[in-house]
């Protein structure tokens, strides 16, 4: 299973969960308090107000983007929400399967 956190296939060194409980606990054991409430915060920001912000597929690559910024160390809002915009950016760029 490929990694859900790498970038073009590339390990992050996470290994991938295999279900949303490890993903939770990912995320537990990776994050502190702040981080785990500000990439929440970053999430809804991001998805409120916006045509397919409840879409399972549109959150999930907005938070892939956000995890990502996060084990970067980038953890604050601002970096957060820029980085859940730029999945945004990505997901309207990539064609819809017919």
């Amino acid at each position: 299973m490929r990694d859900p956190v790498s970038e073009h296939g590339r390990s992050s060194g996470v290994s991938a969960p295999t279900s949303r409980i490890e993903a939770g606990r990912m995320i537990s054991a990776h994050f502190d308090t702040r981080t785990r409430i500000n990439m929440k915060l970053a999430l809804d920001r991001i998805c409120r107000n916006r045509p397919r912000g409840e879409d399972h597929g549109f959150r999930r690559s907005v938070a892939e983007n956000i995890v990502r910024c996060a084990l970067a160390g980038r953890t604050g809002i601002g970096q957060l929400v820029d980085a859940g915009e730029r999945a945004v950016v990505t997901t309207r760029a990539v064609p819809k399967p017919d």
